[in-house]
């Protein structure tokens, strides 16, 4: 009977996580279940059936009014927990993209690196003044760039990382050609500090820098630029349909490997602005930049079986 069955998913939903407690079949039977326990009420009420046998149904149907007419919820913590909760299987999905992203980061960081071991003149090339002078001056000696933590540095250090890989997921809508140019430009930059440090200054001091949150921040940053290659992948080929429908619904779908990535960069932030310019020892640094990246790795590669009710649309599998 529709009335049963729609008593049966009211009563799943009135459950703490409210309407996420239904199954995605539950959901797309609600609105029909709706309409059947209505004409039932309907036809009750016109064969003239005492009012407290009634007033059951009415409480049921007036349940079911609420729950598929009501606003959509505002709060931050269902989709964001959709997100945690659906991001290692979009990792895992896009893992060709971020591998070529990480791929264009290193490369480009090693012939940056080679270009200034080999003349160190090409540091005034390829890196800014002021970026030189603050690799030369920060990393002279291994203490010099040790120094208390603080929370304003690591919101700092969240939002110029954030701003790099969110600038590579929105570039994708160039056809994928200016998160290319960003991953090359930054993996340049990052080789020729590297080498500028080594030639002046103390690689040991940037390896206590770098070492706790240096993986964690370039993969993140990688996520998010693999979902600009997937926008302008979606461009290049759109198939039956128009570009800007095309790049919409890529776009869509890989959302979350930026919004994911923003997460991951908010955690290298803390450890940016906390651990990394701390007098932490290098083996500390090292052992705790090792124990995020394994988490992470974890995490990503743990099963989710169990679907969401709502949740982001997936990427296409490049597996």
């Amino acid at each position: 009977m529709a009335m049963d069955d729609l008593r049966h998913s009211l009563d799943r939903a009135d459950s703490r996580r409210g309407v996420r407690a239904l199954t995605r079949a539950e959901l797309a039977a609600l609105p029909r279940l709706y309409r059947r326990a209505i004409a039932q009420l309907a036809e009750a009420r016109a064969q003239g059936v005492p009012a407290d046998t009634l007033a059951p149904l009415e409480a049921v149907a007036a349940r079911a009014h609420g729950l598929i007419y009501s606003p959509a919820s505002g709060r931050l913590m269902p989709p964001l927990v959709d997100l945690v909760r659906g991001l290692p299987a979009q990792v895992r999905r896009a893992w060709r993209p971020i591998a070529l992203c990480a791929a264009l980061l290193l490369g480009a960081g090693v012939w940056g690196w080679l270009e200034v071991r080999r003349d160190a003149g090409a540091a005034y090339v390829l890196l800014p003044e002021a970026m030189q002078a603050n690799a030369e001056e920060a990393f002279r000696d291994p203490g010099a760039a040790a120094h208390g933590g603080s929370p304003l540095l690591g919101a700092f250090y969240f939002t110029n990382n954030s701003r790099v890989a969110f600038l590579g997921f929105a570039l994708g809508c160039t056809f994928g050609v200016g998160t290319i140019l960003l991953l090359l430009y930054n993996g340049v930059m990052i080789g020729a500090t590297v080498a500028v440090v080594q030639e002046i200054g103390s690689p040991r001091a940037l390896g206590a820098f770098v070492a706790a949150h240096g993986g964690l921040e370039l993969f993140a940053i990688a996520v998010a630029s693999a979902g600009g290659l997937c926008m302008g992948l979606a461009m290049l080929a759109p198939g039956a349909r128009r570009r800007r429908d095309a790049l919409r619904d890529a776009a869509l779908r890989a959302l979350p490997l930026a919004l994911g990535a923003s997460l991951l960069l908010l955690v290298a932030g803390l450890v940016e602005g906390w651990v990394s310019p701390s007098s932490l020892p290098l083996r500390g640094k090292v052992l705790l930049g090792i124990a995020l990246d394994l988490g992470v790795a974890a995490y990503l590669l743990r099963s989710n079986k169990r679907l969401t009710a709502v949740g982001a649309p997936s990427l296409p599998d490049n597996g």
